[in-house]
């Protein structure tokens, strides 16, 4: 059986939980040790730290592997090809007259634009 992203998803947010409840038992051990035993507690905890990291960071691949982008249509794809040549010669202008700030503020508008754009459609 296939295991797909949704399954892996959970499976290594139980491993997060797993690590997490892992590093406040040894964060508890920890109290009253020798500097050494201490040192040693100190590792274990930083390597599981890091190995959350790592299972946060692929979660985060993994949900952005199931966003389904609807196709976008001629007109929208007119539109975001014109935006974005108007960012490009909005930048190509700035840099070239020190970025005035109706220049700066037209990169933005046209940004946000594109933005909302692809949020609309965006659906997961």
């Amino acid at each position: 059986m296939a295991v797909g992203p949704n399954d892996m998803i959970k499976r290594n947010k139980a491993a997060i939980d797993a690590l997490n409840q892992a590093m406040e038992r040894l964060r508890e051990l920890r109290k009253g040790t020798d500097l050494e035993q201490r040192k040693r507690f100190n590792r274990e905890i930083a390597r599981a730290s890091e190995e959350v990291t790592e299972l946060e960071i692929i979660n985060g691949h993994l949900i952005a592997s199931t966003t389904v982008i609807d196709p976008i249509d001629a007109e929208t794809e007119a539109r975001l090809d014109q935006l974005a040549q108007r960012i490009d010669n909005q930048i190509l202008n700035g840099f070239k007259l020190n970025a005035t700030f109706d220049t700066v503020l037209d990169v933005i508008s046209f940004a946000k634009e594109i933005g909302g754009i692809i949020d609309s459609h965006e659906h997961a």
